[in-house]
């Protein structure tokens, strides 16, 4: 399946090529039935031929080379299990990447995860109430993300994802249709809330719902990893609603009166 775009392009690529060179004989009928077959081979009186002649070899090569992979783009699994692609490619600037424990694993590298992760789903849910649309989209993925790792959090971050889908920004709306996809089968509870949030006015959002509708529906439900903290729904709301002291600014930065 990861071939088949680059066969679609070469393909019309060939078929652009064969019809430039065809162009000559429609213009000048000849009475020899072979003679669009003779347009295959270049002639000095027709300079298009020339791209039929090597559009052949062209496809072939293009196609050989998107068989061993140089055009191919890895795939990335859109939930946010374990086991997924998306796990080990979208991962957190908090988490690192190490050897894999298990020896049979099909992923290069293991992500290991902080012990702090109830402070990072609250900093996320913190950052949701920006005034910048960036932030919060940028928010709302990591709120999604880390409830992925600890669906133990969806209590905490579901209401708040689905919140996310009535906001005015079209971007921080997409994020949230986006974000409560990667969680899977652990936002089954959120499906409701999805559909209902159908039929606004922003281009492709009802495609991005279905989507994520499909995703959690079809994706199973996976347990928090080993390093997720057990920490109640009250203290993740204590603890994103907790400020976070502003650096101070130096004598020198100060404006002169």
């Amino acid at each position: 399946m990861a071939l088949v775009p680059q066969v679609v392009v070469t393909l019309v690529l060939l078929t652009a090529a064969f019809g430039l060179a065809a162009i000559p004989a429609f213009r000048r009928p000849s009475p020899r039935k072979g003679a669009r077959l003779a347009l295959i081979v270049p002639r000095p009186d027709q300079p298009s031929s020339m791209l039929s002649f090597s559009a052949l070899p062209t496809f072939l090569l293009l196609l050989t080379l998107a068989r061993f992979g140089l055009f191919m783009v890895p795939a990335v699994d859109p939930v946010n299990s374990p086991e997924s692609n998306m796990r080990y490619r979208s991962y957190r600037y908090e988490v690192e990447l190490g050897p894999p424990k298990d020896p049979n694993s099909s992923h290069r590298f293991d992500v290991i995860y902080p012990h702090n992760t109830a402070d990072l789903t609250a900093d996320a849910a913190r950052r949701m109430k920006s005034a910048d649309e960036w932030k919060r989209a940028r928010a709302i993925g990591d709120l999604a993300w880390w409830t992925g790792v600890c669906p133990n959090y969806a209590p905490f971050a579901l209401p708040k994802l689905t919140t996310a889908l009535r906001d005015p920004d079209p971007g921080v709306k997409g994020a949230a249709a986006i974000g409560l996809g990667t969680i899977g089968g652990n936002a089954a509870s959120a499906i409701p809330a999805l559909l209902a949030a159908r039929g606004t006015s922003v281009r492709y959002f009802d495609n991005l719902v279905d989507e994520a509708v499909a995703l959690i529906e079809s994706s199973p439900s996976w347990p928090p990893e080993k390093e997720c903290e057990e920490v109640s729904v009250k203290e993740l709301e204590r603890r994103a609603a907790r400020r976070v002291p502003q650096p101070r600014k130096s004598r020198g930065s100060c404006a002169p009166g």
